[in-house]
C-alpha cells in the first residue's frame, strides 16, 4: 500500500518534505474512502493533517502542501482553517486556480457568497479552462438570482466538459427558473442520458412534464426518481 511505502521511506529519511506531503495525500484519500462508506474518517484525516504540518515545517514555501492541508480541513470541516491554508497557497502561487476555487467553496459554506463568487472568478482568470470553476460561478449566480449570467457560465462549463451530467442538470435548473420549460426538459433529459440514475433530474423533469399535461411520462419519471432516492442515490449539489 502507498501509506506503508511512504512510512517506510520516512523511516529511512525523515528530512524530505515531499514524502510527508505524499503520505498526507495517501491518508487523505483513505479518509475520503472511509467517509464515502459512512465510516468515521476523523482519525485518518487528523493523521493526514499531521503529515502536511510536518511537510510545511520542513519547507514552508510549497503551495501544494497548504492546498492539500486546506482540503483536509474542509473534510473535517474546519472552514476557517481551510480558508487560511488556501490563502497561503495563493500567496505563494498567485496562479493557483484550484486554491482560489476551494477557498471560494469555504467562503460560500461560511455564508459569504459575494467573496466566494470573487474567488471563483479568480480561479477562472487563472485557468480559463476550469469547468468546475465555471459551474461554481453558475451556481453562485443562481443563488443571487442572476439566471442569464448563470446560464452563460454553465454553457462554458458544458463546452469544456460536454459529458458531465451535473452540468446539464445545473443549466436545466437555471432554465427552469427562467420558465424556459423546453430548454430545461432538454437539459434534464441530457443529464439522464449521461447518468441514468440521476434521481433529481427525473424528479424535476416530472414536475415540468406535469405542468405540460404529459401525465403518463411525468408519472414514470416520478416513480423512477422515488426508486433511485430510496436506494440512496445522491442528488446534485444544487436543485430546485
Amino acid at each position: 500500500r502507498a501509506i506503508e511505502q511512504f512510512e517506510l521511506a520516512l523511516r529511512l529519511d525523515a528530512s524530505r518534505a515531499s514524502t510527508y506531503s505524499n503520505l498526507g495525500s495517501a491518508l487523505f484519500t483513505l479518509g475520503e474512502e472511509e467517509a464515502a462508506r459512512g465510516d468515521d474518517a476523523s482519525g485518518t484525516i487528523d493523521r493526514a493533517i499531521e503529515q502536511y504540518d510536518e511537510a510545511i515545517r520542513l519547507d514552508p514555501e510549497v503551495a501544494t502542501a497548504y492546498f492539500n492541508r486546506g482540503n483536509a480541513h474542509m473534510q473535517e470541516p474546519k472552514l476557517a482553517a481551510a480558508m487560511q491554508d488556501y490563502t497561503q497557497a495563493v500567496e505563494i502561487d498567485p496562479a493557483y486556480a484550484a486554491a482560489y476555487h476551494n477557498r471560494g467553496k469555504a467562503r460560500e459554506a461560511l455564508g459569504d457568497l459575494d467573496a466566494a463568487f470573487t474567488d471563483y472568478e479568480r480561479a477562472i482568470a487563472a485557468d480559463p479552462n476550469d469547468a468546475l470553476a465555471y459551474r461554481s460561478c453558475g451556481l453562485a449566480l443562481v443563488k443571487k438570482g442572476a439566471f442569464a449570467q448563470a446560464i452563460r457560465d454553465f454553457n462554458r462549463a458544458i463546452e469544456l466538459k460536454p459529458n458531465a451530467a451535473d452540468l446539464h442538470y445545473n443549466r436545466g435548473v437555471a432554465l427552469h427558473l427562467t420558465a424556459d420549460i423546453a430548454g430545461a426538459i432538454r437539459d434534464y433529459s441530457r443529464a439522464i442520458e449521461l447518468d441514468s440514475r440521476f434521481a433529481m433530474a427525473y424528479f424535476n423533469r416530472a414536475r415540468l412534464l406535469t405542468a405540460k399535461g404529459e401525465l403518463n411520462a411525468a408519472l414514470g419519471d416520478a416513480r423512477t426518481s422515488l426508486t433511485l432516492a430510496s436506494e440512496g442515490r445522491p442528488s446534485s449539489r444544487f436543485n430546485l
